[in-house]
């Protein structure tokens, strides 16, 4: 009986980590632009995906997540890209932007 409940726990404790290391990181937090329709808004992105971005934005960004967000001016994370580091309000140098990635730990 005991073998069987040490089984049982070391393959629940073995499932918890395969579960646990497969699952995505995602930056916490917003990232607010504007672009020809108004304000929007990127919540709790995954890590390391390109993010498009709706319509042509340009100017202000703001970074209130809880990593590095890399703005690229081309559509999918292609081309220039500017650094928005958390929790900064920048004006992007870019002509306009179509995407971002969320440069997780």
């Amino acid at each position: 009986m005991f073998a069987r409940r040490a089984l049982a726990a070391a393959t629940v404790a073995a499932f918890a980590v395969v579960i646990s290391a497969g699952m995505a990181q995602a930056a916490t937090g917003d990232l607010v632009y504007v672009d020809q329709y108004g304000q929007q808004t990127l919540t709790d992105q995954p890590d390391s995906q390109c993010a498009a971005l709706q319509g042509q934005a340009n100017g202000l960004i703001v970074n209130a997540t809880d990593t590095v967000v890399l703005i690229y001016l081309q559509p999918n994370c292609d081309g220039p890209a500017q650094v928005v580091v958390p929790g900064q309000a920048t004006s992007v140098q870019l002509p306009s932007f179509a995407s971002a990635q969320f440069v997780g730990d």
